[in-house]
């Protein structure tokens, strides 16, 4: 990743199918960008993809545009509709990682660093057990 564009004219070139999915080489160097990208800014406390900040889509826009070719507005729902996908994935592997610990130590091992509380992060925590409980 210490490869993409740090310089507007080393934008890396994202190609599109007619339907609107990304392909080819740019699409992998994207794919794998947006992963560490929205587990460093969107939480897991986050109940909802679609609540997310205005502020906080706005940075992930802006990042994605100083490294990525990407203006219209298209791109940018696909690559959020994606991104939404990731940030879901992320979540439920942490909470199968959380439900697995045994002990509090090793739950705050756990904790993402851009959850500053550790409160709300226990607070999530239990809301992931009580959710298993509610499972069985």
């Amino acid at each position: 990743m210490r490869k993409i564009a740090k310089q507007h004219d080393e934008k890396v070139e994202v190609e599109f199918t007619s339907i609107g999915e990304h392909v080819g080489i740019g699409s992998v160097t994207l794919s794998s960008f947006l992963g560490p990208l929205v587990r460093e800014h969107v939480p897991v406390l986050l109940d909802d993809w679609r609540h997310l900040s205005d502020q906080t889509r706005d940075t992930l826009w802006e990042e994605i545009q100083g490294r990525f070719n990407l203006t219209e507005d298209w791109q940018k729902d696909c690559v959020f509709k994606q991104m939404g996908c990731v940030w879901r994935a992320s979540k439920s592997k942490l909470t199968a990682k959380v439900r697995a610990v045994k002990s509090k130590a090793q739950l705050l091992k756990l904790k993402p660093s851009n959850i500053e509380s550790v409160s709300a992060w226990n607070a999530w925590v239990k809301n992931r057990h009580q959710c298993l409980q509610g499972n069985k």
